[in-house]
Order: C-alpha cells, then structure tokens, then sequence
C-alpha cells in the first residue's frame, strides 16, 4: 500500500447485507438458496473496522431500507453491497440499480457488470476471449439439450449457472459417467429454474486470484484454499458447498508457485471489458503451471477468515486496511453515467 493514504470522500458506508435467518440450521443442505446472505458476525467484522477508520457504518438489511436511505439523498453516502437475496437470477444487479436510480454513490460494478459476473456462461466467454484458459463447458437450459451434448470429456461438474457461494454443488456433482450427468442436471433445473453448466473437472490447487481497484493500478494477491491435512484434495474434489458453507477446516496461504505472466495479463484484460469491479475475486485451479479461469465474484466474501482478506492480511496488511482500500476504490470509477431521473 502507498505510504501516504489519501483522505476518503465520504461520510457513511451504507453496509446493505440481508442475514441468515438461522445460523443453526444444518450447513451441507444442497438445496439451501441463502448461502450468499451474511452471518452477524461477517457484518460486525466489516462495520468495526470501517469505523475504526473514522468513518460512520450504517447496516441496512433490506432493500427497501436501503431505498428510503437513498431517497433521503445524503451526499456522504457510500454503498458497499453484500446484499446475497434468494431466487432471483438478477438478485446481485439490485443494488446497484437502486444506487443508479438514485445517484447514489457506491462500490463495485454497475447493474451490467454484476450481471454479466453472476452468468457463468457469459463471463467464461469473456474470459476466454480475453486470452484465459477456460475448460471445456455447455450450456444445458433444458431437459432436451441434454441429448445434443455430443461427446462429453468426463469428469465433469454439473452446477447451476447463475449462482454463488457453491449453491447447488456439492461433491456429487463431479460425476463420471452420461447417467449421473442427467440426473444432477435434471435435479438442478428442477430446483434452481435457471440453465445448469456442465464444465470439464480440473484437477490441480484450488487458488483465488483477488483484487482491489486503485488509482494507480490493481493491487492483486494470489491465495491457496487447502483442506487441513489433506494438501493433494482438490486434486480430485469440488470446492463445493461441504467445504465452503461451514469453512471449518480451511486453510487460506499464499500461493507460492508464480502465476505465469501470460495469464496476469489475460485476468487484467477480462477486469478491463468487464469495467470497473471495486474489488473482486477470481477463483480458478493451478494445473501444469498455467491458471485456469472458473469464475469471477465481484462481491467476495469480505469475513476476516475469508480467502480475500486473508490473501492480504497475510501480506502484511491489517484487516481494516484491506477495507479501506475496498472503500477507496469507489473512487477510481468515473464511467457512471448520471441517473436520467
């Protein structure tokens, strides 16, 4: 980080995070749709290291809450949104409209960037066409594009399309052979009503390329996610939602195996035709020493324990500094246009 810090721009974060209902409830159901909702824990994190920079934190649950804030129109505002909401395959794009509508400032991607990250499809062809390497996928919308697959390269993992925070993938998913591929594809379009992906499995470390915007660039810190004592796993299992709900037994280190050049900069142009992002993470495997894309969060989770703070509180960085700098990336974008309203 530079030495010197900038005064921020802003009087009050606006924290929009709807929470879990019951954080009792068993963890591993396949099935759960609020996995992207924020625990209290997560928001009490966040708000005490904003205001341990001086700056006011308001947490608004909802988003009507937050349109009566809007409305009110109050130019220090600044939203940081990890509004998750259930069901709704424009649920990520919300918040930012309500912001556009109101000119409302705050960080992140705008409604279309939000999109175009949510839809694994769009974003993969993005990303491949920006130079990352991508395996192979299909789009299956339908119980009937299941027979116009062709030949398919098992293993493969079924997940629905427009989710996060593993919704609907557990370790089933990787499935091995044409009969499985159709069962979990039919479960998933039954229960998300959304087009599943069907994408060839990689082997290799589970690792997190993540991002935070600056005026001078991209602060960009690489991250391995390994489970404790068993360092070879993600050689032949899914980071899904087993693992990652509870996220006991994680362990978050820096990667210490050099992403090659040609990959950095294809994750630099994938960011550039997205547009501004704030911060964001990229999640992917390390295979024969080259990055292989899988998905972009542009809403990471922000938890002290998170693979995003971690990859750079273990650089040195203290909790509160990695928020800051997520706040301050509000500025860098100047590409909003103006609310017509």
């Amino acid at each position: 980080m530079q030495e010197k810090e900038a005064k921020l721009d802003l009087s009050t974060v606006v924290v929009i995070a709807d929470i879990v209902s019951d954080e009792t409830e068993e963890r591993s159901s396949e099935w759960r749709h609020d996995l992207e909702k924020s625990s209290l824990g997560t928001v009490a994190a966040i708000t005490q290291a904003i205001e341990s920079l001086g700056i006011s934190a308001l947490h608004l649950s909802s988003l009507d809450a937050l349109t009566e804030r809007a409305s009110q129109r109050f130019p220090g505002d600044v939203v940081l949104s990890i509004f998750g909401g259930e069901r709704s395959r424009n649920r990520m794009a919300l918040v930012p409209a309500i912001c556009e509508s109101f000119d409302m400032r705050f960080i992140g991607p705008d409604v279309y960037g939000r999109v175009v990250c949510q839809d694994k499809e769009i974003s993969k062809m993005l990303a491949s066409q920006c130079g990352m390497i991508t395996p192979w996928h299909r789009i299956v919308r339908n119980e009937t594009d299941l027979d116009r697959l062709g030949s398919v390269p098992f293993p493969v993992v079924v997940k629905p399309n427009m989710e996060g925070s593993s919704i609907g993938i557990s370790e089933r998913c990787r499935v091995e052979d044409s009969a499985q591929m159709q069962e979990i594809a039919r479960e998933l379009l039954r229960e998300f009503n959304q087009p599943v992906l069907v994408e060839k499995f990689v082997g290799g470390r589970e690792v997190s390329v993540n991002v935070i915007e600056a005026c001078d660039g991209m602060e960009m810190r690489f991250a391995e996610i390994k489970i404790a004592g068993h360092p070879h796993y993600f050689e032949g299992h899914l980071f899904g939602m087993e693992a990652k709900a509870p996220w006991i037994g994680l362990e978050v280190t820096p990667l210490d195996e050099k992403i090659a050049e040609q990959d950095i900069g294809a994750i630099s142009r994938l960011l550039e035709t997205v547009g501004h992002v704030g911060y964001c993470r990229i999640d992917g495997k390390l295979f024969n020493g080259r990055f292989h894309f899988l998905e972009l969060t542009p809403d990471a989770w922000l938890d002290p324990e998170g693979a995003f703070a971690q990859s750079f509180t273990y650089c040195g960085w203290s909790y509160s500094q990695v928020l800051r700098s997520i706040l301050a990336s509000e500025s860098v974008n100047h590409r909003r246009p103006a609310s017509n309203g």
